[in-house]
């Protein structure tokens, strides 16, 4: 009894002619809750902003004077350290 059930719940379906069968429907169980996905896409934003950040501020560096630029006066983020100016 138990195996027919399953068989009636998980039907499956070929949606394309050389792609392997789905399921027709996804049990309610079976899906990935809003907070599960929200975390998901909450991680994926902040990846993407460090990706950003790193790209905007990160250059080859060949000298220490090209490392200087890293440090601006108007950031306040990333305030030029007092050993820069010896």
């Amino acid at each position: 009894m138990e195996l027919q059930e399953k068989r009636q719940l998980y039907q499956y379906t070929q949606r394309a002619d050389g792609f392997p069968c789905q399921v027709m429907v996804l049990p309610d169980d079976e899906k990935f809750s809003f907070e599960y996905i929200w975390n998901i896409l909450k991680r994926k934003v902040e990846l993407q902003a460090t990706e950003v950040f790193k790209k905007l501020f990160t250059k080859s560096w060949k000298t220490i004077d090209d490392l200087k630029n890293v440090f601006t006066e108007w950031d306040s983020l990333f305030p030029e350290p007092s050993d820069c100016s010896r």
